[in-house]
């Protein structure tokens, strides 16, 4: 097992076989997410928590994904988010937002990855298939616009006068859209 880190995703020490994506590694996103375990839903049974919540969220997730535990939920972005040692911190601040404001499990790590389609749910016996529930590749959202939701559920307020220094496909992000995400802090 040599060259497996021997932190968690919060840089704890851990076992090898607890560990997992490390936030300081990621360097881009393309989706926000939102995870709902069964065991956190309401009593109404997580069939009636999907018609009840999820299919009236608005903006409705693109991707939802039935984990055999719960639901999933992504909001693709129009174009890759590239993550920095600059912007990271403004980047939890908006998963962690977004998870508050989606009502959703406090699952909020940059570096997270859900249950993937097709593969089984180990964590159960008999362990069920993870699949699709509903899907929509054409449905993406502007990271700033799904910020500008959130905004006011951010904890942390930016320094006068501080750059987030954010970047889109390589290059600088227009003013208002920069503007837009420095709001989020």
């Amino acid at each position: 097992m040599s060259g497996i880190p021997t932190e968690n995703s919060g840089g704890r020490p851990t076992a090898p076989k607890w560990v997992r994506g490390r936030n300081n590694l990621a360097d881009t996103m393309n989706c926000l997410y939102a995870e709902f375990d069964n065991k956190d839903l309401p009593k109404t049974g997580v069939v009636d928590w999907y018609e009840d919540h999820i299919t009236k969220m608005n903006p409705h997730p693109s991707i939802v994904v039935h984990s055999g535990g719960g639901y999933h939920c992504y909001w693709l972005l129009t174009e890759t988010f590239y993550i920095t040692d600059d912007n990271r911190k403004a980047v939890r601040d908006l998963i962690k937002a977004w998870v508050s404001w989606a009502g959703a499990d406090n699952v909020k790590d940059i570096a997270r990855v859900l249950r993937i389609p097709f593969t089984y749910n180990g964590k159960y016996d008999p362990a069920p298939r993870v699949a699709l529930k509903y899907v929509d590749y054409s449905q993406e959202y502007f990271i700033s616009d799904l910020a500008s939701l959130v905004r006011d559920r951010v904890e942390t307020r930016p320094k006068p006068g501080h750059n987030l220094n954010i970047y889109r496909d390589g290059g600088e992000l227009d003013e208002m859209t920069e503007l837009k995400f420095n709001a989020l802090k």
